[in-house]
């Protein structure tokens, strides 16, 4: 078995979805391309794939493997593209979408750096919290904020993201603090236009969900709108601690509800497939995620 093969294999396979769309980017049989995975599975001793009716499901050991394999292919490209044309693969425009709250705080004072490290590059920038339809707007590369990257994307964790339900002491004074997540029906809540979860939110205690339908009495698509009516004592809101954490630390803020877990969050850097070989998106994934490891 050609192991690095069988890796571009099961790579092309999880990206799209299906063993045949697989076959056909990579121009090889069907026949090879379920051998590779059978290959690949005995190697390892475990399943990697599974097949339904309706779609293609990634074993949990599959999206380990299958993390590890973009780590190393990409390395791999990385190092072949830096043996040849390394200086005119670092030239040209990176079109970059990045949402505005964490964006202003933690990505644009890095900006510098990197075009000081990689003066060729051209960087053109949009600051948006919405989601971008690359194709639409023409983004080499977007930072997102999510729980998860649900799409035929390629997404790289940058960082991990804590969110905390806060509220400004002058609120509590006026209103009390809500001691269960039940209790916030009860309260005035904040909510951000772009979060998934919506006015339903979701918690987790020693195992058990609590799920609670709060009354948005403000809403706003901008992190820093909602931050600033929580600082104002408008009402209760979920925010990140990227956000947030200096307030915390002041005590502008309080973090409300400390025992109950809100879901988890990260940034990830998303692009499309076809960037994968892209020097210039590889160095900024690169460099932001060192930089903000680093942080």
């Amino acid at each position: 078995m050609d192991r690095l093969a069988a890796m571009q294999v099961f790579r092309a396979v999880v990206d799209s979805g299906s063993f045949a769309k697989a076959a056909e980017q990579l121009r090889i049989s069907a026949a090879t391309t379920s051998r590779n995975i059978a290959d690949l599975e005995r190697h390892l001793g475990v399943t990697l794939l599974r097949r339904s009716s309706r779609a293609l499901l990634v074993s949990e050991a599959g999206q380990t493997y299958y993390e590890h394999c973009c780590d190393i292919l990409d390395k791999i490209a990385h190092v072949e593209e830096l043996a040849g044309q390394s200086k005119a693969a670092m030239q040209g425009r990176l079109r970059i979408s990045i949402p505005a709250s964490f964006g202003l705080r933690h990505v644009a004072p890095l900006l510098p750096s990197f075009m000081q490290r990689y003066p060729e590059v051209k960087i053109d920038i949009c600051c948006s919290d919405r989601f971008v339809d690359f194709v639409e707007n023409d983004f080499d590369i977007a930072i997102r904020v999510a729980s998860g990257i649900n799409s035929n994307l390629i997404a790289k964790k940058l960082m991990p993201v804590r969110c905390v339900v806060s509220a400004s002491p002058a609120y509590v004074a006026r209103r009390g603090v809500p001691r269960t997540p039940e209790d916030l029906r009860g309260h005035d809540c904040l909510s951000y236009a772009h979060a998934a979860y919506g006015d339903t939110w979701k918690f987790v205690r020693f195992g058990a969900e609590h799920t609670v339908s709060v009354r948005s009495v403000f809403r706003s698509d901008s992190g820093d709108v909602i931050r600033q009516a929580c600082l104002g004592g408008c009402g209760i809101a979920i925010q990140p601690t990227f956000l947030i954490a200096d307030d915390l630390r002041s005590g502008a803020l309080l973090e409300l509800l400390e025992e109950y877990r809100f879901a988890e969050y990260n940034v990830y850097a998303v692009y499309p497939a076809e960037g994968r070989n892209s020097a210039r998106i590889r160095a900024f994934v690169d460099f932001l995620r060192e930089a903000l490891e680093a942080a």
